[in-house]
């Protein structure tokens, strides 16, 4: 059985799905540590059919290697047409009141890797942290400090390092 625990604090949004495992005959649920969360939220464009090959092959590797370990880890929002990003950045103004409030979540078409197909945001959260931990051997790390879901294919070569993080787009 799954259940979907949020709890909401000032400042602090955890969201956690939770599976149940049985452990000895006996079921155990692990939820994940809390995660500050971004105002904006990932978009719910799945859409992994028009991501760079690269970040494609990198983001499969990764999910495959993270269900071999009994994590659950999912594109929440891929590729995302130069019209979606738009209203997402045109939103993002509204709620902010100006353009450059609106760019430390959300950029415009022009300056986004979902437009280009070179980012992915990831869930639940407990799959976006194993992926913190472990992308980097898939080439993926996280950008942004403020948006705990978000990957680029940043690690070129096999046991280089992840960039520092980006505090926010």
């Amino acid at each position: 059985m799954r259940r979907i625990l949020v709890a909401v604090a000032p400042a602090l949004v955890v969201v956690a799905l939770v599976v149940p495992r049985a452990v000895g005959g006996v079921r155990h649920a692990s939820p994940p540590p809390p995660v500050e969360a971004s105002p904006v939220a990932p978009t719910g464009v799945g859409d992994v059919e028009h991501l760079t090959p690269a970040l494609k092959r990198s983001v499969d590797r990764a999910i495959e290697a993270a269900r071999a370990e009994g994590v659950a880890l999912a594109v929440t929002s891929g590729w995302r047409s130069a019209e979606h990003q738009q209203r997402l950045f045109d939103d993002a103004v509204r709620k902010y009141g100006s353009r450059t409030v609106a760019r430390q979540w959300v950029l415009p078409p022009s300056e986004s890797a979902h437009v280009r197909g070179e980012a992915v945001d990831v869930g639940p959260p407990s799959g976006a942290s194993w992926l913190e931990t472990n992308g980097v051997r898939f080439g993926l790390c996280r950008r942004y400090a403020n948006e705990p879901w978000h990957f680029e294919r940043l690690a070129a070569a096999k046991g280089s390092r992840c960039p520092t993080l980006q505090p926010h787009a």
